[in-house]
C-alpha cells in the first residue's frame, strides 16, 4: 500500500515554469558565460539594493529580499488536475548584479490528502521526486542535499549545478499540510558561496496558518 501511494505522489510532482525562466535569464542576460576574477571583484564592489522584509498574508510567509518582488500565478497541469503556482521573484539586472541573479519564493496548494503528509516516508518520496525532476529540467547535477524542517514540518535543502557547471541553483522546500513552498536563489558558479543567498534562504518564515495547520 505504501509503495502504491509513493508512486502516486511521484506522479503529481511537476516542474513549474520557473525552471524555464531560470535558464532564460542566464542565457539572455549573459550570466551563463564564465566570468573572470576581475569581473567578479568589480561586481562585488557595486552596492546592492537595500534589503526589506516582504510579507505575503495570502501565501502565509515572510522573507527578507534585496529588492521588490514581482508576482505571477501560473496554472500547471498535473495528474490530479490544474494547480495554481504562485511565484514571487526579484531579478537583478547586470548593472546592479553583485552576488545572485534572482531571488524567489513560490508555493502551491494541492488538494486535501494528495500529499499524504501524515507519512514521513511518503513526504520523503515526494521531495526525492521533486529534486529528481528539478535536476532533469535543467539537465544539471545534484551536488548537495540535506533534510531540514520549519515549525516542525519536513523539508529539504539542495544545490544543483547546470549549464556545464557555470550556473548554480540553491533551493529550500517545505511540505506543510497540503502546501508546497520553494525558496530559491540562482547565481554563477563563481558566486556559489555568498552571504546574500544565505540571508534570503534562511530568512523564510511561516506567518499564519494558511496551509500550515496540522
Amino acid at each position: 500500500m505504501l509503495e502504491k501511494k509513493s508512486r502516486s505522489l511521484v506522479s503529481i510532482v511537476f516542474v513549474p515554469l520557473v525552471f524555464i525562466l531560470q535558464m532564460f535569464i542566464f542565457s539572455t542576460a549573459g550570466y551563463g558565460q564564465r566570468l573572470d576574477s576581475t569581473e567578479v571583484n568589480e561586481w562585488v564592489d557595486i552596492p546592492v539594493l537595500e534589503w526589506e522584509e516582504f510579507n505575503s498574508y495570502d501565501g502565509g510567509f515572510r522573507v527578507r529580499t534585496p529588492g521588490p518582488f514581482a508576482e505571477r500565478i501560473d496554472t500547471v497541469k498535473t495528474a490530479i488536475g490544474p494547480i495554481a503556482y504562485h511565484s514571487f521573484m526579484f531579478v537583478m539586472n547586470k548593472e546592479a548584479y553583485a552576488e545572485n541573479v534572482f531571488y524567489m519564493v513560490s508555493y502551491c496548494d494541492y488538494p486535501k490528502g494528495a500529499l499524504h503528509n501524515d507519512s514521513l516516508e511518503l513526504t520523503t518520496a515526494f521531495l526525492d521526486a521533486t529534486i529528481d525532476e528539478a535536476v532533469k529540467a535543467v539537465r544539471g547535477e545534484l551536488v548537495y542535499q540535506q533534510p531540514i524542517e520549519i515549525n516542525g514540518f519536513p523539508g529539504r535543502f539542495w544545490r544543483i549545478h547546470y549549464r556545464s557547471g557555470d550556473a548554480v541553483i540553491k533551493t529550500k522546500a517545505y511540505v506543510i499540510n497540503n502546501r508546497y513552498y520553494q525558496i530559491q536563489t540562482a547565481m554563477t558558479q563563481e558566486m556559489g558561496l555568498n552571504k546574500a543567498s544565505d540571508e534570503f534562504l534562511d530568512s523564510f518564515r511561516i506567518i499564519n496558518s494558511a496551509g500550515s495547520s496540522r
